[in-house]
């Protein structure tokens, strides 16, 4: 995760990475926030720790929702989003989560599985196929190499939104 954060941030213009959890029994889906940007990996790490001992992990198991939170807000302001999703499992609503990220790549936002485990993971390659702003890659031990695999493609997802809405970078 924090591979991926230094890598969008290299040509990222907000600098700022905001992270949610989902499987909560009492919220199933959460901001892990602290005061200040949630930018610094450092920060990062300690928000991540402080969230995961105060939650009562439940069941639920619908990160469609925060594709939905994600791509609402995407679609108010004016910059591109990248959504990771690190998931143990790919046992999920197949046709529904194939909606949503359609949608979600017209609101201007990527988004990134990135699959842990021995799982075959084969709905998230048939996704990646399918859907033109979801990239997946299995995690490995290697961080260069993890940030490599899942940021391959967000160049081209980045440029197809833009084109799609006719919009053109500031500084061109």
């Amino acid at each position: 995760m924090l591979g991926l954060r230094e890598a969008v941030f290299q040509w990222g213009q907000q600098q700022e990475m905001k992270m949610y959890g989902f499987g909560g029994s009492e919220k199933p889906i959460f901001e892990m926030k602290s005061k200040g940007s949630n930018a610094h990996k450092e920060q990062m790490l300690k928000v991540y720790k402080k969230f995961v001992k105060k939650i009562d992990m439940g069941f639920e198991s619908d990160f469609t929702k925060i594709i939905m939170d994600v791509a609402r807000e995407a679609d108010k302001v004016a910059n591109y989003f990248v959504l990771a999703v690190l998931l143990d499992g790919d046992r999920f609503d197949y046709q529904y989560t194939y909606e949503v990220c359609k949608k979600a790549h017209r609101c201007g936002m990527s988004i990134v599985f990135i699959g842990i485990g021995g799982e075959p993971f084969k709905n998230l390659l048939r996704l990646q196929q399918e859907c033109r702003n979801v990239t997946f890659a299995r995690y490995i031990d290697n961080m260069q190499q993890n940030a490599r695999n899942v940021l391959t493609k967000l160049p081209q997802h980045m440029l197809e939104f833009y084109a799609m809405h006719k919009i053109v970078p500031e500084d061109y």
